[in-house]
C-alpha cells in the first residue's frame, strides 16, 4: 500500500471508529464529492450498522457560480484518459433501444438532511434501481434500502475507503468502492472483479457516449462527478438514440458516430429539483445553469493512491480537468 495512503488509513480509522461508538458528527471542512467500521461486516440485509456520520449542517450545497472556472495547471504525466470497457466479442449482439429508463421511484431518496452524503445517497439509489430492475447479475447482494442510518453508514465506510484528505464527503474512489462493496462484497473491490469502475475522459462527448454505452450494455445507472467535482449526479436513462453505439473503426476503437437526443439526470439534493429530469444532450454539456451542467473535475483534495488498483497514482491526477464517470463494466 502506498505510504501516504497507509498514513491516511491510520489517521482516519480511529476517527471513524470513535464516530461509530459515540454517534458524533464529523466536523472537518472539505469540498470534495459530498478494516470496515463496526456494524459493516459485509453486504446484505445485516450489513448496515450504527450511524457513522451525522450531518447537522444547515448550509445546503450550491453549484459553482461562475460559468467557467480558472483551473490550475494540469498535472504532469497524467494517466491516460478515455479508457472504458472494450467492444463486445465477435458474434455477441447487444440490443440497443432508442430510449431507456433505469430510474425507479420506489428506490429513490434524497440525501437531505445530510448535505455531505451525495455519494453515499447515490450508492443507495443506484443499487436500489439495480435491485428493482433485477439487473444485479451474479453475486448481487443488495436489498432495497431508503433509511437515513443506511445512508450515513455508507458514508462512514466510504470515508475509510477513498483517497480523500480530510473533508466530510467522499470522492469517486469512495463512491466506486461502496457500489462494489455493498452491491457485491469485498472481493469485488479489486480491478479484475469490479462491477463498477471510475473513468475519466478528455471530452464531454466521450464521457457521455461511454455512459450511454454502459447503460445500454448493462442496464445499470451511471454516476457522474458534478459541479466540477464537488457533487454527485446520476444518469438514469436516455432517449432519442440513433445509430450504433458499439460501432468500431479498423483499429477496433469506438467511432462514437451515434447520437442521442437527451439524458435523464437525477440529483440526490432536494433543492436541485432534478429527479429523472430529461435534459437534452446539448444542454447538459453547455448550459449556463451550473446546477445541471456536466463539466470537468477540478478538485485537488484526493492526493492518495487507490489501494485497490495496481500501481501508484495520485487519485486527483486521474481526474483533474477531465469528465469523470462511475460506470458499470459488467
Amino acid at each position: 500500500m502506498h505510504t501516504d495512503l497507509a498514513r491516511h488509513r491510520a489517521l482516519t480509522a480511529p476517527l471513524a471508529a470513535a464516530a461509530l461508538a459515540l454517534a458524533l458528527a464529523l466536523a472537518v471542512a472539505g469540498t470534495a464529492l459530498c478494516a470496515a467500521p463496526a456494524g459493516l461486516a459485509g453486504p446484505g440485509p445485516n450489513a448496515i450498522g450504527p450511524v457513522g456520520v451525522v450531518s447537522n449542517n444547515d448550509s445546503k450545497p450550491t453549484p459553482p457560480t461562475k460559468p467557467e472556472p480558472k483551473p490550475k495547471k494540469h498535472p504532469k504525466d497524467q494517466p491516460p484518459a478515455d479508457k472504458e470497457q472494450g467492444p463486445p466479442g465477435p458474434g455477441k449482439r447487444i440490443t440497443v433501444p432508442a430510449s431507456l429508463i433505469l430510474f425507479a421511484t420506489a428506490g429513490f431518496r434524497y440525501q437531505d438532511p445530510n448535505y455531505y452524503a451525495c455519494t453515499a445517497t447515490s450508492v443507495m439509489d443506484m443499487l436500489n434501481f439495480i435491485k428493482i430492475g433485477d439487473q444485479g447479475g451474479t453475486g448481487f447482494k443488495w436489498e432495497v434500502r431508503l433509511g437515513s442510518a443506511a445512508r450515513d453508514s455508507i458514508l462512514a465506510w466510504e470515508r475509510t475507503h477513498d483517497t480523500l484528505a480530510g473533508g466530510n464527503g467522499s470522492d469517486p474512489h469512495g463512491w466506486r468502492n461502496a457500489l462494489n462493496y455493498y452491491g457485491y462484497g469485498s472481493a469485488y473491490l479489486y480491478t479484475s472483479a469490479r462491477v463498477y469502475e471510475d473513468y475519466s475522459f478528455s471530452s464531454y462527448e466521450r464521457a457521455v457516449k461511454s455512459a450511454v454505452r454502459a447503460m445500454v450494455r448493462f442496464h445499470k445507472p451511471v454516476g457522474i462527478a458534478a459541479w466540477r467535482g464537488t457533487h454527485a449526479h446520476m444518469l438514469t436513462g436516455y432517449d432519442g438514440l440513433v445509430g450504433d453505439p458499439f460501432a468500431v473503426d479498423a483499429a477496433g476503437k469506438y467511432t462514437n458516430t451515434f447520437t442521442i437526443a437527451a439524458l435523464f439526470l437525477t440529483d440526490p439534493l432536494e433543492a436541485s429539483a432534478v429527479v429523472n429530469k430529461r435534459v437534452t444532450y446539448t444542454t447538459l454539456g453547455s448550459t449556463t445553469n451550473n446546477r445541471i451542467r456536466y463539466q470537468p473535475y477540478y478538485e485537488t483534495d484526493s492526493p492518495y493512491d487507490d489501494a485497490y488498483t495496481a500501481g501508484v497514482v495520485r487519485a486527483r491526477d486521474e481526474w483533474y480537468g477531465r469528465w469523470v464517470t462511475i460506470a458499470p463494466k459488467k
